[in-house]
């Protein structure tokens, strides 16, 4: 299972939302799972390594190195032996003249191929704000669109759905999101409320807790330092939801996506 975490705009949790939700996949499987910090703006990664060293290269240059292998960018956390990152230097896949598509379309699929014969939990949090990666992350894997109730945060992730849905739809996807998780829910029907504005799935609701802002402020894993939290038992009801989650077919060719996308 490869799922992927967007969001339109920075301060809507999704990072915090990722190193917990990998934390707590970790806890109630036997599967390696693997927290990919795409975003290089966001402190998921940290949350897991408690001061590991991590490796001398992270994931954008596993995608864009062809000698270079998955295992070569991931470490394993010091908070349960199940539990793996792998950072990322900076955010965007297809930057500059200097990045193959043709390499990173390969490198892709040989990563998905990878992690299927594997079988491990992967869970990708991507960079916020919108970009051509955004769409990538959003047609190759399980994505899911993260967001909160405050007005800025909603205007701009109905932007960003929107987008990303016109832009789909010319490779025959009108649907490329499963779901969103709205975070930092204080009202009850507030997260339906989200979920009808965005015209999404809501995926889950994720209570505002007190406790949210203690662990963020003390720079701790949420759901470890406060396992009884309202927010944490919603992160491991999350956690088994999405693994209970039917995978999206895919309807393109995914070295076809990568080349119209450059070509633009």
């Amino acid at each position: 299972m490869i799922a992927s975490l967007l969001s339109g705009k920075g301060g809507t949790g999704k990072s915090t939302l990722a190193a917990n939700l990998a934390y707590a996949a970790s806890r109630l499987t036997a599967k390696r799972v693997i927290l990919v910090g795409a975003d290089p703006a966001s402190r998921s990664v940290e949350f897991l390594v408690e001061g590991r060293d991590l490796p001398e290269y992270g994931w954008i240059e596993y995608l864009t190195t062809p000698e270079m292998h998955f295992e070569e960018i991931v470490v394993q956390s010091s908070l349960t032996g199940n539990l793996f990152v792998a950072y990322s230097s900076r955010e965007r896949i297809l930057h500059g003249e200097f990045e193959d598509p043709n390499l990173v379309a390969e490198k892709i699929s040989r990563f998905k191929g990878y992690i299927a014969r594997t079988g491990d939990v992967v869970i990708i949090d991507c960079p916020a704000g919108l970009a051509v990666d955004h769409l990538l992350y959003a047609l190759l894997f399980d994505s899911y669109v993260v967001t909160t109730p405050a007005g800025a945060d909603l205007a701009g992730t109905k932007n960003f759905v929107f987008t990303i849905e016109r832009e789909a739809s010319q490779y025959g996807i009108a649907k490329p999101f499963k779901g969103v998780v709205v975070n930092m829910v204080r009202g009850r029907g507030e997260g339906e409320a989200v979920a009808e504005e965005l015209a999404l799935k809501l995926i889950a609701a994720l209570p505002a807790s007190p406790e949210v802002e203690k662990a963020t402020a003390k720079r701790q894993l949420i759901a470890k330092a406060y396992p009884r939290s309202s927010f944490t038992q919603a992160i491991y009801e999350l956690a088994s939801k999405l693994g209970l989650g039917e995978r999206h077919a895919k309807k393109m060719s995914l070295l076809d996506t990568l080349l119209n996308l450059w070509r633009r």
